[in-house]
């Protein structure tokens, strides 16, 4: 992917993720690092995350909206 492109996705679709000053933001970022490290498995993030797997759902929910 080209640097342009990818710049310009981490503006406007990352940058309310990665705000600091946005407390809500810190888990979303969390649960979708781990549910990407666990290759997107719900199961797997919820165990390594100790959540019930319907609260990964809504925060991946989360994050992509």
């Amino acid at each position: 992917m080209p640097a342009g492109v990818r710049n310009a996705y981490s503006r406007t679709v990352l940058a309310p993720l990665l705000d600091t000053t946005n407390a809500s933001a810190a888990p979303l970022l969390q649960t979708l690092r781990t549910f990407l490290a666990c290759d997107c498995s719900w199961a797997r993030t919820a165990e390594v995350m100790h959540l019930h797997v319907n609260t990964v759902h809504y925060r991946i929910q989360r994050v992509e909206h």
